[in-house]
């Protein structure tokens, strides 16, 4: 069962551009909400599938909404221990930080922080958290996808914007076709906020949809506090 679902979903697959090269292999305990497969019965609270699988299936995104920690449980970054499960992070490590980090006020019961060091940014940092998802396709037949991010600003100086990039990938995963874009939206302080990637339909020859969430330095010393809370893949 895992390695059909595997196949069909494509989850636990590191992306190519995921220098830490981690095995990402599906947890089957039931800690923290990471269990695959729930126990059989009739129950209310009991259910065909564990947390995990039913959250990646009504996302899109495995671990979309952070429910599951790194190994060490706070910093994230490109060390085995520092992976957030089926997450590549990438960015200017210098002047800004991730962290996984405990919130009741959410849903999953976690979010990620994304801090940018005011004062110490230069215009054009970026930090990422990035996942491939496979694309629904045929021949005769064309889907659309949107992409939609959700966070809490926190704090900021200057003018820091949440940023979701998009681009198209063939079955190689590593070559790209078609044309991606660039979605920002900026920062309001103490404010929730979404980031909307507009449906967009896919290249023919596109297998995958590379999809990139972080934050964003639009000027020098810009600085921020932000918590990605989840995201969601729609098809229409």
């Amino acid at each position: 069962m895992q390695n059909e679902f595997d196949r069909l979903f494509a989850f636990g697959r590191a992306s190519p551009f995921d220098i830490s090269r981690s095995p990402l292999a599906m947890p089957q305990e039931q800690a923290a909400g990471t269990d695959v497969v729930g126990q059989q019965g009739f129950a209310l609270d009991q259910q065909p599938f564990g947390p995990a699988y039913t959250r990646a299936i009504l996302s899109g995104f495995y671990n979309g909404d952070f429910a599951t920690a790194p190994t060490l449980g706070a910093g994230i970054g490109t060390l085995p221990k520092y992976v957030l499960p089926y997450w590549s992070a990438s960015g200017s490590a210098h002047n800004m930080s991730m962290n996984w980090r405990a919130d009741a006020t959410v849903a999953s019961g976690a979010t990620v922080r994304m801090t940018i060091i005011s004062g110490n940014s230069v215009a054009g940092d970026d930090i990422y958290l990035e996942q491939l998802i496979p694309l629904l396709s045929s021949v005769t037949a064309r889907w659309t996808y949107s992409v939609v991010v959700y966070g809490k600003c926190v704090s900021i100086v200057g003018t820091p914007k949440m940023r979701t990039v998009y681009d198209w990938l063939k079955n190689d995963k590593v070559t790209t076709t078609g044309a991606g874009a660039t979605q920002d939206t900026a920062m309001v302080a103490a404010t929730t906020q979404s980031n909307i990637i507009a449906p967009v339909t896919p290249p023919v020859d596109a297998a995958y949809m590379r999809v990139r969430i972080g934050a964003h330095a639009a000027a020098n010393n810009d600085g921020c506090v932000f918590d990605y809370c989840d995201i969601a893949r729609l098809i229409a």
